[in-house]
Order: structure tokens, then C-alpha cells, then sequence
């Protein structure tokens, strides 16, 4: 090969003329104590000079081409050794050699490209002599070279990585589309795109899943459906919604993804594609309503006039607001609109007028019959036509679950406080119950003090139970959990259930036969079934009926966007039903919370449904509860089904007892 090829084999690292590294001044020094030699450098060759990248007991950073102890050692191949070059022929009046630094020994390896071209040399150099050198230095010496190869390669491919990112990104933020990324848990890590509203989008809210942006739905589907994919690390294609990003605008969003994996093949989350396709559904919405969608539509469509007048109402107004079509039309529309929120509605339209925008806002209607609707609203000014066409979503369902999930979030921070302080008065605890029993042991029968003694123990142990409650609320009681029948859990409790019900409560046990066995923690689910009938009992002060119901159930998708307190899957579905006289909302609101009780001082302690609510959430389950005011209420705990089914008859359930 030419020195032509090996000054394009060095620009193509670009190592020459590069500031010192550490991992090039390791590998030289490691090469001259290897020898216990004075000098080590590493030295590329261009076509006028050596240049030292690297170097060990010298200071000069490059030598003329022609001033080389050996003229050509990147050609000789091979690692080069002279013993003595004072008794070399060819080296002992070398200026290195005959004058300072007097250099006698010398040994050197090549350098090479990746295609085998030499690039330099590590060479080592002292001013004495040696008899020999050991074969392992040799191979040392060697061993040095490729890692100093290896390094070069590990430089070349991580900048021609960074130019490929720096290419991505330059593409992709020049792009109409723009890129996303997910973590495994679907929250948005990443958003490279050219429009500022659109990085608008992640700036302050970092980690939020794309369900969860202020005004976030989809415009097809639900986004149980959309979680389904995810979930099953499904590639999807034109997903689209629409949110809200700064400064209130509203945009739609079209979005494709691909699940990324790791090595082990491990779900790292997801990465695609999204465009902004406002534009396009204004248009849509502005020009052409389908006429189908109109007509099936559960959302309220509407088309105003310049006066304020409605020319087109879809048929859903009746479900919605009471109002059939015929109503309406030629009606203004200030009838339907909150009083309080009037001026809001006028100032949203204005602006859809205005700015020729796609306005999202809420507000609040009034039905025929005078109920208050809170609707979240689509507002389209179109031009051509002098007309405001609006899409109103019932949010009434909507709320009610994020008043839900807020009491989840409560319930979730009132535990983690709960627990920490538990955890702590369990330790102090401990130790005072184990002095209490040294000193009683300690203490003869007939001592003064025993009774007293034996009184705190009693009151500790009180303690302890108390404690234990705590912890089961805030899901740090560790479980026991083992394979069990619930439908012969139930039917065995049916004695302890009748003894604890007062007379006129009628109990009724319904166990279906096929019921799969759950993995929990035995003792748990029995505290629970008794603290649930106790506090039915206790509802039922003039008497009434207690029916508790076991049977498999399936939640699909279909339950859940109907009710989506429930989870996907398959339960073993357990139902504790009262006559007794029900919960106003506010109580039900706090049922969960601990220390909260509608029950008289020194009747309960508010930890008996936190107890459930912490065992159920603790074994993978959850529970709903259902109440009205003299009509009773119900518990409905879903515990996981095993997947390998072995149903076990539950045997006859208990007579009822009145």
C-alpha cells in the first residue's frame, strides 16, 4: 500500500493533531513499564513527520519523517526488536543512538486500520541494553497494539454514530412529521419536531402519557382500545386524538408506533411518528358533516348562524339534553347555556370567529327539565358557510372517574403516611411488649404489681391488632398467599357469619359451581367477608337481608368503557349485598379512608373497610362499591382467577336464618 492510502486510512480516523486522551497515554505508559524502559510513544506517520499521540518519558511531540530510529517500521509488518542498536550497523551513528538521549534498545509494533493498513506504531525505547526479551512482553507489546486498534475502530464508530443522530434529527426536524418516544411505561420521554407548539407539548409535562394531556380523547375507538395495543405491544398506525397544548390551542394528532426491545428482548417502551392534522379536521368538521355520523352520533352536534341561532341539531339532543331536534331548531342558543357560563361560550365563539381556529372548551347546560350537564365542546367557525358548528361530549361519566381516580390518589398517599407511621409504632411497640413480658416473667404471682403489668400486655396486644390493620391498609402486612377455593372458604364461614348477625338478618350464601380457585392470602379473605357482613349487620338496625354471591366473570373491554372502575380480565367476583339503610355520597366518598366512621365513639375504629380496601389492592384485585340512600348498599370484591382452573364443588350453602 502507497503513503497515499495510509494518509486517507489517518483522515478517515481523524486522529492526527488531536488533543491528549487517556486511554492512548495509559496504553504507552503500560508498554514502557512492560520493558522497564525510560521512554514509550505512539506515533502516526503522515507524509512529512511522526506525530505522538500519545507519550512516556519525552516531551517531543513529533519528529521529522527522516529522523525515525527505523525509516519504515509501519512497513516491516511485524513487531521489531534490537537488543543493542549500538551494535547495530545501521543504527549505532543514529543521532538518537550517538547522542543524547544515547538510546540503546529499541522495540516497536504496528498500528493498523481495520482493512490492515499500517497507521503507526507503539514504540519503546531505553538508554540500556538487554541480553533478551521475554516472548509473554513480546506478546504484551502486541496485545498493546490491538488494543490501541481497537480503540481508533470504538472512535470511528461512535462519531459516525452521533453523525447518524445528527442526520435523524436534522430529518426529523425538517420533517412535516415529527418523532416521539415512550419509556415501558407509555410516558412521553422524547419529541423532536420543528413546530415550538408541538415541543410545547412535553415542555413542563414530562413523563405524562399521551391519555392524560388536558382535553386528550380519541377521535375513534376509546382509549381502552388504544391501551389494548399497548398492552400487547402491538404496532399501530394513524392513531389519532386530539389535546390541548400551550396556550390553550387545540390541536389533532395523527400518530404511528412500534414497540422497541431490548437484547433480551426486553419491552423498553415505544418510538414513532406523529403529524398534526388539525387543519385537516377543521375542514372536516367545517365543510362536510357526515351525514351518518350526524345521525348515530352520541355526541351533540349542533350548526349555529350568525344571530345565534340553531339551523341544525343532530337527533342525540333528546338523550343528551332532553330537547328533540324540532325543539330547537330556529331556537337561540343562549337557552341552553348555563347562565353562568354564558359570557365564557360568547368569548369562545368570538375567538373561533377571529382566528379562524378550532376552539375546545367546557361549559355547562341546562336539559329540559332543568339538570345541569357539564359538556366538553368542539367549536368550528366556518367562513364559506357563516356558521359555527359545535361537538358536545356528555362529561357527566367522565368526571365522576376522575373523581374516582382523585380518591384512588388519596386513598394511595393516605397509605404510604399510614404505613410509615405504622411500620415505625410497631418497632417502639415491639420493644415495649418484650419489656412488659421480661418483666412479667421476672415478676413472682402474688407481686403487687402483676396486674397492672399483665394490663398493659393486654392493651399492647390491642396495639399490635391495631397496628396490623394499619399495615393491612397500606398493603405492607406481607401475605400469605396460597391456593385457595373460595367458594369452600365461603361456605366453611357460614357458621361465624350467622353467629355474628343479629336477629332479623337473614343470611343467603350463592356459590356457583365452577368457580376457579384464587391465589391469596386465606386468613386476609376472611376478615374481609366478616368485616364487610359486620358492617352490613350494623346498616341493619330494624333487620333485613345479607346475600353474599360468588361466581367467575369476565370483564372485557366493552364493561370497562361502559364502567371503568372495573379491570380487564377474568375474577372470581365476590358480592356482599344489604337491605340496610345505604350511603349519601359524601360518606362514600370516605368509606375507605382509615379512622373514618359513621359508627358512635368506642363502636369502631374506622379501619375495617381500609383493612379490605388494602387487602383486596394488596392481592391484585380491586373493589367497587354501590349505594343508595334506603335502598342498601354493595361490595363487590374481583380477586384474580388462577389461569389453570380447578374448580371445587362448594358444597350446600347454609340455611337462612332470620
Amino acid at each position: 500500500m502507497t503513503d497515499a492510502d495510509r494518509i486517507a486510512a489517518l483522515r478517515r480516523y481523524e486522529i492526527l493533531d488531536t488533543d491528549p486522551e487517556p486511554e492512548f497515554d495509559r496504553i504507552v505508559e503500560l508498554a514502557a513499564r512492560m520493558f522497564d524502559a525510560s521512554m514509550s510513544v505512539l506515533s502516526f506517520r503522515d507524509a512529512n513527520r511522526w506525530w505522538r499521540k500519545a507519550r512516556f518519558g519525552t516531551d517531543q511531540s513529533e519528529l521529522p519523517a527522516s529522523a525515525g530510529i527505523v525509516p519504515t517500521p509501519i512497513s516491516l509488518g511485524d513487531t521489531h526488536v534490537v537488543l543493542d542498536m549500538r551494535q547495530d550497523a545501521t543504527l549505532r551513528d543514529h543521532p538518537l543512538v550517538a547522542g543524547p538521549p544515547y538510546l540503546r534498545f529499541y522495540v516497536s509494533t504496528p498500528v493498523r486500520a481495520s482493512d490492515g493498513q499500517g497507521l503507526g506504531v507503539i514504540v519503546v525505547a531505553d538508554i540500556r541494553p538487554r541480553e533478551e526479551v521475554a516472548a509473554g512482553n513480546l506478546a504484551g507489546i502486541e496485545a498493546l497494539g490491538r488494543l490501541a486498534e481497537s480503540e481508533l475502530e470504538r472512535r470511528q464508530i461512535s462519531r459516525h454514530l452521533q453523525e447518524t443522530a445528527a442526520r435523524y434529527r436534522d430529518l426529523a426536524e425538517v420533517s412535516s412529521e415529527w418523532v416521539w418516544e415512550t419509556d415501558a411505561e407509555h410516558r412521553l420521554t422524547g419529541l423532536v419536531a420543528d413546530e415550538p407548539a408541538l415541543k410545547g407539548l412535553v415542555h413542563g409535562a414530562g413523563g405524562f402519557r399521551r391519555w392524560e394531556f388536558d382535553g386528550a380523547r380519541p377521535l375513534h375507538g376509546t382509549w381502552a382500545d388504544h391501551m389494548a395495543d399497548l398492552d400487547a405491544r402491538r404496532e399501530f398506525r394513524s392513531f389519532e386524538y386530539e389535546a390541548t397544548v400551550e396556550a390553550g390551542r387545540h390541536r389533532v394528532f395523527r400518530i404511528s408506533g412500534r414497540p422497541r426491545f431490548d437484547a433480551e428482548d426486553r419491552f423498553l417502551g415505544y418510538r414513532g411518528t406523529g403529524s398534526d392534522v388539525t387543519q385537516r379536521r377543521t375542514e372536516e368538521l367545517a365543510h362536510a358533516v357526515n351525514q351518518r355520523l350526524f345521525e348515530t352520533s352520541a355526541d351533540l352536534i349542533l350548526a349555529m348562524d350568525r344571530d345565534g341561532k340553531y339551523v341544525l341539531v343532530s337527533p342525540s339532543s333528546t338523550a343528551v339534553l332532553g330537547y328533540t331536534p324540532q325543539e330547537l331548531i330556529d331556537s337561540n342558543g343562549v337557552q341552553l347555556v348555563h347562565p353562568g357560563d354564558i359570557e365564557l361560550v360568547r368569548q369562545e365563539m368570538r375567538q373561533a370567529r377571529r382566528g379562524r381556529t378550532v376552539r375546545h372548551f367546557e361549559c355547562r347546560c341546562i336539559t329540559k327539565d332543568g339538570r345541569v350537564v357539564p359538556v366538553s365542546v368542539i367549536d368550528v367557525w366556518s367562513e364559506a358557510d357563516e356558521h359555527h358548528f359545535f361537538i358536545a361530549r356528555d362529561m357527566t361519566e367522565h368526571k365522576a372517574t376522575q373523581e374516582r381516580q382523585r380518591q384512588s390518589q388519596r386513598l394511595e398517599a393516605m397509605g404510604q403516611l399510614t404505613g410509615g407511621i405504622a411500620h415505625d409504632f410497631n418497632n417502639i411497640l415491639g420493644i415495649v411488649m418484650l419489656k412488659l413480658e421480661n418483666a412479667l416473667e421476672e415478676m413472682p404471682p402474688d407481686a403487687p404489681g402483676r396486674e397492672r403489668v399483665e394490663s398493659a400486655l393486654t392493651a399492647g396486644s390491642r396495639g399490635v391488632d391495631l397496628v396490623s390493620r394499619l399495615l393491612a391498609f397500606a398493603r405492607k402486612r406481607p401475605l400469605e398467599p396460597t391456593d385457595v377455593s373460595v367458594g369452600a372458604l365461603l361456605g366453611d364461614l357460614g357458621d361465624l357469619l350467622k353467629a355474628a348477625l343479629r336477629r332479623g338478618v337473614s343470611l343467603s350464601l350463592e356459590i356457583a359451581d365452577d368457580l376457579p380457585p384464587c391465589r391469596i392470602d386465606r386468613s386476609g379473605l376472611e376478615a374481609a367477608i366478616l368485616n364487610l357482613a359486620v358492617n352490613a349487620r350494623d346498616a341493619m338496625p330494624e333487620g333485613g337481608r345479607l346475600t353474599i354471591t360468588a361466581r367467575r366473570r369476565k370483564i372485557t373491554r366493552e364493561a370497562v368503557a361502559a364502567r371503568p372502575d372495573l379491570r380487564l380480565g377474568r375474577w372470581v367476583e365476590i358480592t356482599v349485598r344489604d337491605t340496610g339503610t345505604g350511603m349519601p355520597p359524601e360518606v362514600q366518598a370516605r368509606v375507605f379512608e382509615p379512622f373514618f366512621t359513621t359508627k358512635g365513639e368506642g363502636k369502631g375504629t374506622g379501619l375495617g373497610l381500609a383493612m379490605v380496601h388494602g387487602f383486596v389492592h394488596q392481592s391484585g384485585g380491586f373493589l367497587t362499591l354501590d349505594s343508595r340512600m334506603g335502598e342498601g348498599t354493595t361490595f363487590t370484591l374481583y380477586l384474580p382467577a388462577l389461569a389453570a382452573e380447578a374448580p371445587v364443588p362448594a358444597g350446600p350453602p347454609p340455611d337462612a336464618v332470620p
